[in-house]
């Protein structure tokens, strides 16, 4: 199940697929997400919820939900996270609650990371430049070891 250590059903080549920008010829058209509000309000649960339904907080829906963050924000395009993301919010998103904050304390690491990764995005651009550009490389993909590798440059 998805909650499951195992690992057998994930496709890398539809990870590089998500990576590979094919709008319109620019990649800055395209908007690049796990979660919206559209796709996690109303009864409809948020991604680490859908990973592991039993147990949104696993090591396995952490691992899923940090992996697709990591597509989002390296891929050309613009990428977008849903609030509480960044801190595991799980359930479905209900505009009349808060986000729950004292997660940002308890998945500090998740959080942690996805600081890292937004760095990488263009307002550092004087610090990593091949975030600002469309090209991309899907040099690696290994399907039998999970690994997919890309490089991007301006």
């Amino acid at each position: 199940g998805a909650g499951s250590p195992s690992d057998d059903a994930r496709d890398v080549g539809a990870i590089a697929s998500a990576v590979i920008p094919l709008h319109e010829g620019d990649a800055f058209r395209r908007v690049i997400y796990t979660e919206s509000h559209d796709e996690v309000a109303n009864g409809r649960k948020r991604l680490v919820s859908e990973i592991d339904e039993e147990n949104p907080a696993s090591i396995w829906a952490r691992r899923r939900a940090l992996q697709g963050a990591g597509v989002v924000l390296t891929s050309p395009g613009v990428p977008m996270i849903f609030q509480g993301q960044e801190i595991l919010e799980n359930g479905w998103f209900d505009d009349r609650s808060l986000v729950d904050w004292e997660k940002a304390r308890e998945f500090s690491g998740i959080h942690r990371a996805f600081r890292d990764l937004i760095r990488l995005t263009p307002e550092y651009r004087w610090i990593y430049p091949g975030v600002m550009g469309q090209n991309v490389d899907v040099f690696h993909r290994n399907q039998q070891a999970k690994v997919v590798a890309w490089h991007r440059w301006s």
